[in-house]
């Protein structure tokens, strides 16, 4: 995954957006030391159009005012943009700090940068830390962030989405979160692509949230990858997880397509699929370590041309499931063995006990590992790293 720190490239985009800027369109530079247009970020904000550009140099920027909307009393905010189309551009991450050096109170609920009112917002090479919401985007605004580093705020949210207009969410990183990235009620159309997580609670968190592509992404020492709530949607393509309980969970009639995918779980279930939920997929590689890589509850579970991987007494797990019958498609799958009778020890469905109301599908299945053409994967070394 290629990140790009070097100052001298992010100087060389900034002269680049400063000559292709909109005719009319102002460029507006932010200096800690005074050699700007302005010292506070807010400030040039206010003083910007439509279309402007803020150049944001070294140092941190944890200035910040105090807010009163009919949803917020005295709501510390660093940075507010309401109505414009601006584009934000630091000196790269590390070097440009939006936040504060030490957590507020809990009680402060210190915001970084808030979108309301239909703005719009370009931002990269910015790190933003020890804010309780990083970016906020409201009604019908929208971002694209992208080169940025969300960090550190134990019970914080790196980017939050409450609209429909959705955001695009590149190259970044999140470390140290409780929760990387939240689309909440009726955001639809959130895109992650090329970002890592590190230990955060949740890599990615959504509830009632439409459309959620996530390509190429990372979560790695945390303690659930990506919880799907409240009937929400999402694409995920070449998604690595280990996590230390649950790489997805799927709850409350959410669904998920996965591909070409690598999960990795710890103490409860590596993928969990409850509460008439669906999951498919093809060419993914799902381990239980000392859990079973799939708990499944009253839901449909559809995978193909996978590795299904066991480190406990079951790779597969059904539970009572009230008065409805079904039967999951697990076909044409690898499970680490080479007979019918061990696959069928490995899942645990209605053929051990009469109260579950689900059986599981495996045959046929792979009596050696997925190729790589078929799975589409890269290097199969890979899979046992």
């Amino acid at each position: 995954m290629m990140r790009t720190r070097n100052p001298a490239v992010a100087m060389f985009v900034f002269a680049l957006l400063a000559v292709s800027a909109p005719s009319g369109a102002a460029v507006w530079r932010v200096e800690k030391d005074g050699s700007g247009d302005f010292t506070v970020i807010q400030d040039a904000v206010d003083a910007a159009a439509d279309g402007d550009t803020l150049m944001i140099g070294p140092g941190r920027f944890d200035d910040y005012r105090r807010y009163d909307f009919p949803y917020w009393t005295n709501r510390i905010i660093h940075i507010l943009l309401d109505g414009r189309s601006l584009t934000m551009i630091g000196s790269g991450e590390g070097i440009t700090v939006i936040g504060p050096t030490t957590e507020f109170p809990q009680t402060e609920h210190d915001n970084g940068i808030v979108l309301i009112l239909g703005a719009e917002l370009h931002l990269s090479n910015i790190t933003l830390e020890r804010l309780d919401s990083a970016l906020q985007c409201w009604d019908d605004s929208y971002f694209e962030a992208e080169h940025c580093t969300f960090q550190h705020h134990t019970w914080g949210t790196g980017c939050s989405v409450f609209g429909p207009r959705g955001a695009r969410i590149t190259d970044c990183s999140f470390l140290n979160y409780n929760t990387g990235i939240f689309p909440g009620s009726g955001s639809d159309d959130v895109i992650v692509d090329r970002c890592v997580f590190r230990e955060m609670i949740y890599g990615m968190n959504t509830t009632s949230t439409q459309g959620l592509v996530v390509t190429d992404c990372r979560i790695e020492d945390s303690f659930i990858g990506i919880q799907l709530w409240s009937s929400s949607t999402a694409t995920l393509t070449d998604v690595e997880i280990e996590s230390a309980s649950m790489s997805l969970i799927l709850s409350a009639g959410s669904y998920t397509e996965l591909t070409n995918s690598r999960f990795s779980g710890s103490d409860r279930s590596t993928v969990r699929v409850i509460d008439s939920s669906s999951l498919t997929g093809t060419g993914n590689i799902l381990r239980g370590n000392g859990c079973p890589s799939l708990s499944i509850f009253r839901s449909d579970v559809t995978l193909s041309d996978s590795h299904i991987l066991a480190a406990s007494d079951f790779v597969v797990e059904c539970f009572p499931n009230f008065p409805a019958d079904w039967t999951l498609d697990l076909r044409n799958n690898w499970w680490g063995v080479s007979d019918a009778d061990s696959v069928a020890s490995l899942i645990y469905d209605g053929n051990d006990s009469p109260d579950i109301d689900i059986l599981v599908d495996y045959l046929p299945y792979r009596d050696g590992q997925v190729s790589n053409e078929s799975m589409g994967w890269g290097e199969l070394k890979r899979l046992f790293r």
